[in-house]
């Protein structure tokens, strides 16, 4: 099997499905590695990031990076958390494979369709404030991330809505890359049901088109309230996936 750090091989595999974690991990924005299983025609791949986020490229029918995936894959696993995106959906059969046992969690992948939105004048951006006044982007969200806050404040969008000195609503970039970033959004409990979640979206779309960036909307099929607040944004429906997590070991 071969590690590369020259991605050109890999631009056949990065279909619309990949999600934005495996363009951070090229572009160095997240730490990781790929492997792929012939270095000058790759058919299939997999991106695995520090923090455990991993995902497959192609489909599995490569018998020897096939095997090669369940012991890289039983050995990546032992250090807690694993998760992994099958985006062509083709590699549930080697899952079974390995000796562990994962959770299926089906997601969705919005593109956004260009349209006209409104102005959020009170919508500002997030700075070092904001992050210690958060009970949701916090420190070690960013270092799980992107690293460290400095890092975040440096390359990535956030934008946040206040009500004197609380928090009612925010919306950063998980994972900002030269070409997308994507959404992770949250409104204070409190303050739901008023429109806080369109408006920190909006916010947060305008300042992705200023930078020139795509925003990616990702969600569960069951989070009902996540797809219809992305289709309010201007976001369709483009693709179904599934998410693979670790649940444990099997005896």
């Amino acid at each position: 099997m071969h590690k590369i750090h020259e991605y050109k091989s890999i631009e056949s595999l990065l279909t619309e499905q990949v999600p934005s974690f495996v363009h951070a991990v090229i572009e160095g924005q997240l730490q990781g590695e790929i492997w792929v299983d012939h270095l000058d025609a790759p058919s299939c791949a997999i991106v695995s990031a520090w923090n455990g986020v991993n995902s497959f490229l192609g489909k599995a029918g490569n018998l020897v990076f096939d095997k090669w995936l369940v012991h890289y894959i039983n050995k990546k696993s032992s250090g807690g958390r694993f998760t992994v995106f099958d985006p062509e959906d083709g590699f549930k059969r080697l899952l079974q494979q390995t000796s562990l046992s994962f959770q299926t969690h089906l997601r969705i992948g919005y593109r956004w369709e260009k349209r006209e939105l409104p102005s959020i004048n009170h919508a500002i951006p997030i700075g070092q404030q904001e992050v210690e006044l958060s009970t949701i982007f916090t420190e070690s969200y960013y270092g799980l991330w992107w690293d460290s806050v400095d890092a975040f404040l440096a390359k990535g969008i956030g934008v946040c809505i206040k009500d004197g000195e609380d928090l009612v609503g925010e919306c950063v970039s998980i994972f900002k890359t030269s070409e997308y970033a994507e959404v992770d959004i949250e409104v204070n409990p409190k303050a739901r049901g008023k429109g806080i979640g369109y408006e920190i979206g909006c916010a947060f779309i305008t300042e992705c088109l200023q930078l020139g960036v795509e925003p990616r909307w990702d969600c569960d099929q069951d989070n009902l309230a996540s797809q219809r607040l992305a289709q309010k944004l201007g976001f369709i429906k483009g693709y179904e996936y599934p998410l693979y997590s670790l649940t444990s070991t099997s005896s």
